[in-house]
Parts: structure tokens; C-alpha cells; sequence
């Protein structure tokens, strides 16, 4: 963990990790990441996702099933917005 830290101080990236007592974290909000804007519903973000993520490891299944849902449910979204959109519109 020293080695990665001093990284991130040679880049001037310390402030990604945080601390609490001996736990250390990500401080999300200084990261861009992908996962994370799928995760909070960025539909241009959603688009890039083609159905895996970290398929090599067993532990991230339940991930990939959650990314797969997120995005039929904002394309699905899309799609009844486009229908009520056209609807109104007649």
C-alpha cells in the first residue's frame, strides 16, 4: 500500500484514497469511472456496457447481472418515453 500511495503522490493523486482509522477507501467523487456512472444512471455510459464485466471472476456475476438489469431498465425507459413522446404527438 506505501508503494501505491507514493504513486498516487508522485501524480499529485493522494486525495483518491482516503482514511478512517485504519480503514482506507476510494473517494469516488474524484474518480471517473464507468462502473459509476452506470451505477447512477448515465444512459451514454450505459450504452458502452456490452453485456460483461470482469467475467474471469466468479465474484462479479451478481455485478454483471445488476449492470444488465440497469440497462435494459434505462433503455426500456427511453423506449416508453419515445412511444409516449410519438403518442402525444399524433
Amino acid at each position: 500500500l506505501k508503494r501505491f500511495m507514493d504513486v498516487l503522490r508522485e501524480v499529485g493523486m493522494e486525495g483518491v484514497i482516503a482514511s478512517s482509522g485504519r480503514e482506507k477507501y476510494l473517494v469516488t467523487e474524484l474518480v471517473e469511472c464507468d462502473l459509476y456512472r452506470i451505477l447512477e444512471g448515465d444512459k451514454n455510459a450505459s450504452k458502452c456496457y456490452a453485456g460483461e464485466y470482469m467475467r474471469e471472476y466468479s465474484w462479479a456475476e451478481a455485478r454483471n447481472a445488476q449492470l444488465s438489469k440497469l440497462k435494459y431498465q434505462l433503455f426500456t425507459t427511453n423506449m416508453e418515453i419515445m412511444i409516449r413522446t410519438d403518442f402525444y404527438m399524433c
